[in-house]
């Protein structure tokens, strides 16, 4: 479920969109930043996130498995990229 979803340009919210297309979409067309919260978040929003972002794929099956906790770490070839799954308390 997405709880709060939000697009950053120079440090101020610009977008509040309703879904992770639209999400995405207005990423693209702002050069900016996402934040995206999902609570409790099913398997389609994990893998669009995932693929929209092109995360490293070892630790998407931790994050879709409910009784595993996600390890989430810098991958060495895309520093950069963050994501904390888990990161709302269940």
């Amino acid at each position: 479920m997405l709880v709060d979803n939000a697009v950053y340009v120079n440090g101020q919210r610009t977008a509040d969109p309703q879904s992770l297309d639209e999400t995405y979409e207005v990423l693209r067309e702002r050069n900016g930043m996402a934040w995206i919260g999902l609570y409790r978040p099913d398997v389609a929003e994990i893998r669009s996130v995932a693929t929209e972002f092109e995360l490293h794929e070892l630790p998407v099956p931790d994050a879709i498995s409910a009784h595993q906790r996600p390890e989430v770490g810098a991958v060495r070839s895309d520093p950069v990229r963050g994501v904390a799954p888990g990161a709302v308390p269940r």
